[in-house]
């Protein structure tokens, strides 16, 4: 079997938990039997243990293989990579108590199908139309690619849970069909990102709702992760059959 599927892990320097449980993931299912491979994103942030080293190498697709900055060039390398392979996973860890979700940076219907492989309940629409360039990995890859964002990330039960949520992708990918990804799909959660709150309050824990004077959203990322900057991110709900809508701006 050819490899069709890539995995990145520690594209931020500071998330090098995926590493162990693709290791562990490895000795089960073997990557020539299973057909993946597996590379770090950034390998120079992960040896300093440091988020970046230039800039967010999640923010810097396509790239430039002839730049300077760190991570345009790594993110050109990696566009390249990814030519070779079906699917991309690009495996994320917050502090954030998120649990596994997936994150779609760019709502077409390949990616959006593409979840529907995975025994992920959440999935997170989080896209912006301002621009080409220093966007998510995913976001501009030419096949298929989306996030698992886990969190919280030193939670060794998180670690579990991804492990087995892709297990059960490599082992349901082979027979899937239409009916059974529809399935999937269908009983999905699905969300939009439409904004930042900059509150200083406490904000709930992840996916649930929050009410301000001025409106109400179900909140993302909510530790307080960028201080001074950001609380949360505000979601709003969206049903399925809107989801082909949003590449089209309606």
């Amino acid at each position: 079997m050819n490899n069709k599927i890539l995995f990145i892990s520690a594209t931020h320097g500071n998330e090098e938990y995926s590493i162990k449980v693709l290791d562990d993931l490895e000795r089960k299912y073997p990557k020539s039997e299973y057909g993946y491979e597996r590379i770090i994103g950034n390998p120079k942030a992960l040896k300093k243990n440091v988020r970046y080293i230039d800039q967010d190498l999640n923010r810097s697709a396509p790239g430039d293989i002839k730049s300077k900055i760190f991570e345009k060039k790594r993110a050109a390398e990696i566009m390249k990579i990814s030519e070779k392979f079906k699917y991309v996973i690009d495996l994320h860890g917050s502090n954030s108590k998120c649990g596994v979700t997936i994150i779609i940076p760019y709502p077409s219907i390949e990616n959006i199908f593409l979840s529907g492989l995975f025994d992920i309940k959440k999935v997170v629409i989080w896209y912006t139309k301002r621009s080409d360039e220093n966007v998510p990995l995913t976001q501009s890859c030419k096949p298929p690619g989306l996030e698992i964002e886990c969190g919280p990330k030193s939670d060794p039960k998180i670690s579990i849970e991804l492990n087995k949520v892709l297990e059960r992708f490599l082992k349901g990918q082979r027979s899937m069909n239409i009916e059974k990804l529809m399935k999937s799909l269908e009983t999905k959660e699905f969300y939009l990102v439409y904004g930042i709150y900059k509150s200083e309050n406490k904000i709930a824990r992840d996916f649930k709702k929050v009410k301000t004077d001025r409106e109400e959203f179900y909140s993302f990322m909510s530790t307080n992760q960028y201080p001074g900057e950001i609380n949360c991110y505000k979601m709003r709900r969206i049903k399925f059959e809107d989801l082909f809508l949003l590449k089209a701006g309606k």
